[in-house]
């Protein structure tokens, strides 16, 4: 994975970054889209982090969920007894 170092010529954002060369190549094409399209293309982009972040966090509150049935389920039993 090469790291090249790409200027950032927009409005509010200044200076250069390091990014890999797939990033600064796909940063240049989205840099020629029209703004609405490079709107549209930024959505998707969050909305799919969104879906992975949405994906860990329900397999994080599934593991809590389990994890203090067990605890229930112990504390119930020693109450019993």
């Amino acid at each position: 994975m090469s790291i090249v170092t790409i200027n950032l010529p927009l409005v509010g954002v200044e200076g250069t970054r390091k990014v890999t060369r797939s990033v600064a190549e796909l940063f240049g094409k989205a840099s020629n889209l029209e703004d609405t399209e490079r709107a549209e293309l930024a959505g998707l982009l969050l909305k799919s982090l969104d879906a992975e972040l949405e994906a860990e966090q329900e397999a994080a509150w599934a593991e809590e969920i389990e994890r203090r049935l067990r605890q229930f389920d112990i504390v119930a039993q020693e109450s019993i007894q």
